[in-house]
């Protein structure tokens, strides 16, 4: 009996020591959980803060090609709220003719699950005005590699472009006045530089 009640008290020892360290090992392991939400927490606030002061959009798409999350970006630069984005694709913004073509585009860089930058592509604006963009993304792949989706940007490049056409048209103008000028250098009278007509 003395054996027994010994081993008893024995047991009943090593199981109060198991429950301390059990109840150590749940506190630990609450603290960690607890720093790994606020860590994920500051990351997530690091992101929204950034996809809110970039000029840019942000955007993800699913597997489908539609999306399901935009950044406020869409609305400084299309103009339009990120719920009236969400579920719709890019190709809902894009005239038929453009929708076609990046359509194709897009559908062999999907088939290729690679990443792409700077795909030029004109999308519509809620007011119906076209915004030339650079569009540029990277796959989200499962475990086994399967697409789900794609995440990434587009860059409104209009007033870019906008000043490239301005800088084409004024280097024209000034080649052909250029040419006028070395017309009228080379004439030697009047009658040569403006002949009877």
């Amino acid at each position: 009996k003395i054996a027994l009640g010994l081993l008893f008290s024995l047991l009943l020892t090593y199981l109060a020591q198991l429950l301390v360290e059990l109840r150590m090992y749940k506190e630990e392991l609450e603290n960690r959980v607890v720093q790994r939400t606020q860590q994920l927490s500051a990351s997530e606030q690091r992101f929204r803060d950034i996809a809110h002061v970039s000029g840019d959009w942000i955007w993800e798409l699913d597997a489908e090609g539609r999306y399901t999350y935009v950044s406020e970006g869409v609305t400084t630069m299309l103009g339009y709220a990120p719920g009236e984005i969400v579920g719709r694709t890019p190709f809902d913004l894009m005239s038929a003719a453009e929708a076609q073509a990046v359509g194709k585009a897009f559908a062999d860089i999907a088939a290729s699950k690679l990443p792409f930058s700077d795909l030029e592509n004109v999308v519509l604006g809620k007011d119906g005005a076209p915004h030339i963009t650079l569009t540029s993304g990277t796959p989200v792949l499962d475990a086994e590699g399967n697409l789900l989706g794609y995440r990434g940007i587009d860059r409104d490049i209009s007033m870019r472009k906008e000043t490239e056409h301005r800088v084409l048209r004024l280097t024209n103008l000034y080649a052909t006045l250029s040419e006028c000028n070395q017309a009228i250098v080379r004439c030697s009278s009047e009658a040569e530089l403006f002949p009877e007509m």
